[in-house]
């Protein structure tokens, strides 16, 4: 099965080749690696040419933020898996694809997810990690839910229910989350192994004004798909959370 890796970047020159570089370590050749360039002025540009690698194929036509750019990615990829890679992220080892494409083999899904560590800026210290469980509807009721570096979809599953809503700027990924389980149509797994290191310190945990943001683009994202949440759950959500953190 071919796997499409996408990544979406702006002014990221700093961490795009380690990026880059976890997903050409990979054992698992199948895979094309699309980067999505929203018009970087920092070098970054000139960085992914020079690197000359054969799979990575780099889109600099410009896009109108994040989850556009996401979307562009997908309609470009011919693979039939979709993995979307942050450009501060990294797969966890060389084997993550061949994981990746066993997992889909080995079961009839549409999708699945994985253990997700966040790290500081070197990967040396884990300040954040989400274990795995099978979730239930309940579940995504009271803001526990996968988070979306971790999620692994066919290709066709977007085709099916659709991309990205372009009309977000931090919680699209929530909502198609929502959208994915809520559809009840699609099989699924989960696998408690960490395929994905993220650097903690993504657009969405940032700063105060990015949490009230998040917090109401979630509660957007249940009435844009007919669903009853109490407000009281996205107050309480950081909450559910605090235990993720590692206290050194």
């Amino acid at each position: 099965m071919q796997i499409s890796i996408i990544t979406v970047v702006l002014n990221n020159k700093k961490y795009i080749e380690d990026c880059i570089r976890s997903v050409y370590d990979q054992t698992y050749k199948n895979y094309e690696h699309i980067i999505i360039d929203g018009g970087s002025t920092d070098g970054t540009i000139e960085l992914l040419k020079s690197l000359k690698l054969e799979k990575l194929k780099i889109n600099t036509k410009k896009d109108y933020g994040i989850y556009d750019a996401m979307n562009k990615g997908i309609e470009l990829a011919k693979g039939e898996i979709i993995v979307i890679l942050n450009s501060d992220d990294i797969f966890a080892d060389k084997n993550v694809l061949s994981l990746i494409n066993s997992t889909f083999k080995q079961n009839r899904i549409e999708f699945f997810y994985s253990r997700l560590e966040m790290y500081d800026e070197k990967f040396e210290k884990i300040v954040r990690s989400w274990k795995t469980r099978k979730y239930s509807l309940k579940d995504l009721k009271i803001g526990y839910h996968p988070p979306h570096p971790t999620l692994f979809v066919k290709k066709k599953v977007y085709n099916e229910i659709g991309k990205f809503r372009t009309d977000m700027t931090l919680a699209s990924d929530y909502e198609f989350v929502l959208r994915l389980f809520f559809s009840k149509k699609y099989q699924f797994v989960n696998v408690s192994k960490v395929l994905v290191k993220m650097r903690y310190g993504g657009v969405s945990t940032r700063n105060f004004m990015s949490h009230i943001v998040s917090n109401y683009e979630s509660y957007k994202s249940w009435q844009l798909n007919n669903l009853k949440i109490d407000p009281l759950i996205m107050v309480r959500k950081p909450l559910l959370k605090i235990k993720q953190f590692k206290i050194f």
